[in-house]
């Protein structure tokens, strides 16, 4: 996409690591490819679920988190305040094709190719206006991604998870809420991992709710 180079205010490049092998197709939907769109459609899906949390199920719940999130990532009839972009930096990387499913039997299993494990890409986001709630609000829906989820397919079932090895930010600082979650650490017990993932649900929550105040 392309930035009017007077009205980019911040960027956060973020070092991403393939924990299990990546399965994000191309146009082909065969191809690997890394696709910003398909990297801003899964972080609106993390966007709209914590939204949600938030906001409950009232009757203005719906108009509310469609504002929200057409002020992050945009809409059909506008641009949003946050552009995504994703490359793999000066190298190539390596392939594999992999059988995704269970099935004990090679004819039935379903062989994709991919990225391997190890693998390490840039994300960046970077703003397109003034909007400091929407540059929060995108930065708390990649620590959902990277803390709850996963990119391409069968992310469901643990394909395509990764984590943070390592960050840069140019206009400004990191969100005082977040900046913690970006540091790489070691995790010494399950239930710290356990403690560190609700913690994370409930610092983007917090920084959700001056999105909503707005959007009300």
């Amino acid at each position: 996409e392309k930035i009017d180079a007077m009205n980019e205010k911040k960027e956060l490049t973020v070092t991403l690591e393939t924990v299990t092998p990546l399965f994000l197709g191309g146009a082909d939907s065969r191809t690997p490819e890394l696709r910003p769109p398909s990297v801003r459609g899964v972080l609106r899906y993390w966007l709209r679920a914590a939204l949600g949390g938030v906001i409950g199920d009232a009757n203005t719940a719906l108009e509310t988190l469609r504002c929200a999130e057409s002020m992050v990532f945009g809409n059909t009839t506008g641009l949003g305040a946050v552009v995504i972009r994703a490359n793999w930096g000066d190298k190539e990387p390596s392939t594999i094709r992999q059988n995704v499913l269970p099935h004990p039997s090679a004819i039935h299993a379903a062989r994709l190719q991919g990225y391997p494990d190890r693998e390490t890409f840039g994300l960046h986001l970077i703003s397109r206006g003034d909007s400091e709630l929407a540059w929060r609000c995108a930065i708390g829906a990649l620590l959902l991604l990277v803390s709850h989820g996963g990119l391409g397919k069968r992310a469901r079932r643990g394909w395509g998870s990764l984590r943070i090895v390592g960050h840069q930010t140019r206009g400004g600082d990191l969100v005082p809420e977040l900046a913690r979650w970006f540091q790489v650490t070691k995790i010494r017990s399950p239930q710290e991992w356990i403690t560190d993932q609700q913690n994370i649900c409930l610092d983007v929550a917090q920084v959700l709710r001056g999105l909503i105040s707005v959007c009300k």
